[in-house]
């Protein structure tokens, strides 16, 4: 148990030094097409994204909007029947 610590030491340097190495300054440019698949799959995962995004947004404004905006009323119409009762008759 002592030594644990050692270890978790060696094991972060030697994942460390395993990262850095991987970093090569000299690997060539991506060729034109490996950027055109680069590029189309990045298009449709934005696509697929945007979609799934837009149906979230109009579930949310047919569920929760009319929720919210009853919550409000409710709120708004016990605030009138308050101010209503403190008028002097």
């Amino acid at each position: 148990m002592k030594n644990s610590g050692f270890y978790l030491v060696l094991i972060f340097w030697g994942n460390l030094l395993l990262g850095l190495s991987s970093c090569d300054a000299s690997s060539a440019p991506l060729d034109a097409d490996s950027r055109l698949r680069i590029d189309t799959t990045v298009v449709a995962i934005n696509r697929k994204t945007q979609l799934e995004i837009d149906t979230a947004c109009k579930r949310a404004r047919n569920t929760e909007l009319p929720r919210l905006i009853d919550s409000i009323k409710q709120v708004r119409k016990k605030e009138i029947e308050s101010q209503l009762r403190s008028i002097p008759k």
